[in-house]
């Protein structure tokens, strides 16, 4: 494991304290943290705000997956950083700052040694084009959130053609694998009537973390079938459960909406 704990960065982004931390613990995974150029000139970039609620300063410990599809025996990388006592910061580019400079896509667990509350958000960042600046919500996700089964609803994925003139939107599908242990899943997707369109069976290593285009993802039985303007997804899980995530991105603006399976 390569721990990485930064010194100047981290003391101008999360000051220190001396208070006893707190007892009980707080922890949360995103299973998508990202620091990447997109299409249309945008730049995606992952920011996270931490709140300590509590009397005592508490310590972040914060674990990197990089994106990889072949399985990790440890985290990428480990970091950690302390929160005073009932104050309030903000990691304005959180694989940048945290993990030097690290580019791509990844996923992230974060562990506080006390109460804690967490917002995570990827900005849609086009001011370099002219444009503005659009936040895109990451859910936080617990144990209750790694599931065996489950669904991702009002997808919608429009043609090369129409993405090409920024018409319709396009579906990305990720998974985080949070375990030690190998999980095999099945994922199908659907019209709203309930014909599937393909379906695909994986084999996910430990702390596999990927994401792909839903139909990349997930080809359809029959070749080309990939122009839906609303569809859903289903999956199901042996050997345990996985964080699901889908994301639906408007070809125009670049602009997000992020689900998290239930």
């Amino acid at each position: 494991m390569k721990n990485l704990v930064t010194a100047a960065s981290l003391t101008a982004l999360l000051a220190t304290a001396s208070a006893a931390p707190a007892a009980d613990p707080t922890v949360v995974w995103y299973p998508s943290v990202v620091n990447s150029e997109g299409l249309g000139g945008a730049q995606y970039y992952s920011v996270l705000s931490v709140r300590n609620p509590s009397d005592s300063e508490i310590t972040l410990t914060v674990d990197g997956f990089v994106s990889n599809s072949t399985g990790l025996s440890a985290p990428t990388a480990t970091v950690t950083a302390t929160v005073p006592a009932r104050t309030h910061a903000t990691i304005p580019n959180v694989l940048s700052a945290l993990f030097g400079g690290l580019k791509g896509l990844a996923a992230a667990r974060i562990t506080a040694n006390g109460p804690a509350y967490f917002f995570h958000s990827v900005v849609n960042d086009q001011t370099a084009a002219g444009n503005g600046k659009t936040l895109l919500k990451v859910d936080n996700a617990t144990g209750s959130n790694v599931l065996a089964a489950g669904n991702l609803l009002q997808l919608s994925n429009a043609s090369d053609a129409d993405r090409a003139m920024g018409k319709g939107s396009r579906t990305n599908i990720g998974y985080f694998n949070p375990s030690f242990d190998t999980k095999t899943v099945t994922f199908r997707a659907y019209t709203p009537t309930g014909v599937l369109i393909g379906q695909e069976l994986r084999s996910i290593p430990a702390w596999s973390q990927v994401q792909q285009a839903a139909f990349a993802m997930i080809p359809p039985s029959t070749a080309g079938n990939t122009v839906h303007a609303d569809f859903y997804v289903t999956f199901e899980v042996q050997g345990g459960g996985l964080l699901v995530y889908s994301t639906v991105v408007d070809n125009k603006t670049n602009d997000g909406v992020y689900q998290a399976a239930q």
